[in-house]
């Protein structure tokens, strides 16, 4: 008869047989119900472990384990006869663990160690990762694919540089220091790679709208206000901007002029004139041909 954590020893009487050796002696013999487990002895005082470093075993009056039977999602009975999805990461499916959940454990995503995780895949910080495409553990755990103003992927375990972010570009075509070009503002790369900013008689500057006329060269000036023909005015020789835009030389009286050093100057008069007060503002205004004081030219006064 069974009895749930009790052990039950039995004293057998054997009877001296006929023809046995001392038959008129008791021979005993002691049996548990249930049976002892491997690695014990059953005796009077109960099942004893085979060795002395371990401790005796109290055996339950049911080997059944877990009543109902487990199964399903939970196919082993635990230790507190609670059905468990796991007793050890072994007992879980690659890239999960066993661990911890209250009365219960459970598998859970993560890995302790890299046998825990697929061929191929290493595991990284807590965690399964295919290394061989992950651009934060690319070949290895923590090698990082990084490369400035540019993403970044990872293909065969090997870092790759990716597209240029927007406004940038590789246009040293070396891949370690990314995408170095800032097309903004790059006057030798302006919007693209080696579109080099030339503008006549000008320093040019690039900016998001293209190449513009930083400052222009000395004697020169961007009178039409157009970047693209860049300082197309020299106001050093230009007499209708002399000096500055707009300053046009107006023709003076009596006389030829130009736009010199960008001042305007009188370069000869008409036939019979001088420019005797030397201001080109009146052109030349003696008449030499009748004047007494500068007869027939300048400072020329008749006695």
């Amino acid at each position: 008869m069974r009895h749930s954590s009790l052990i039950v020893a039995s004293l057998l009487v054997l009877s001296a047989l006929p023809g046995c050796k001392g038959a008129s002696s008791l021979e005993s013999a002691i049996v548990c119900e249930p049976k002892c487990p491997a690695g014990t002895t059953c005796t009077a005082s109960g099942c004893i472990a085979d060795s002395p470093l371990d401790l005796a075993v109290t055996v339950d009056a049911d080997p059944g384990g877990c009543s109902p039977g487990c199964s399903g999602a939970t196919p082993i009975c635990g230790p507190s006869r609670l059905c468990v999805a796991c007793l050890k990461d072994g007992d879980c499916p690659t890239g999960q663990v066993c661990k911890q959940s209250g009365a219960i454990t459970l598998c859970t995503q993560g890995c302790t160690d890299d046998s825990r995780c697929a061929q191929g895949s290493r595991c990284c910080g807590g965690g399964c990762v295919d290394v061989s495409n992950d651009p934060s553990n690319c070949g290895g755990c923590g090698t990082t694919c990084g490369a400035q103003n540019a993403t970044s992927t990872c293909a065969g375990g090997q870092c790759a540089p990716g597209a240029c972010n927007g406004g940038w570009g590789d246009c040293n075509a070396d891949a370690t220091d990314g995408c170095e070009t800032n097309l903004r503002i790059d006057a030798t790369s302006c919007g693209s790679c080696k579109n080099k900013c030339q503008l006549r008689n000008a320093v040019a500057g690039c900016s998001d709208v293209g190449c513009y006329i930083k400052a222009c060269a000395f004697g020169y000036d961007n009178c039409d206000g157009k970047d693209e023909n860049g300082c197309e005015a020299a106001v050093v020789s230009d007499i209708r901007n002399c000096g500055a835009c707009g300053n046009s030389c107006a023709k003076p009286p009596h006389a030829t002029n130009a736009c010199i050093n960008a001042s305007c100057q009188i370069t000869g008069c008409d036939a019979g004139w001088g420019d005797c007060d030397g201001m080109p503002a009146n052109g030349c205004e003696t008449n030499i041909g009748s004047d007494a004081a500068n007869c027939g030219k300048c400072g020329a006064a008749c006695a």
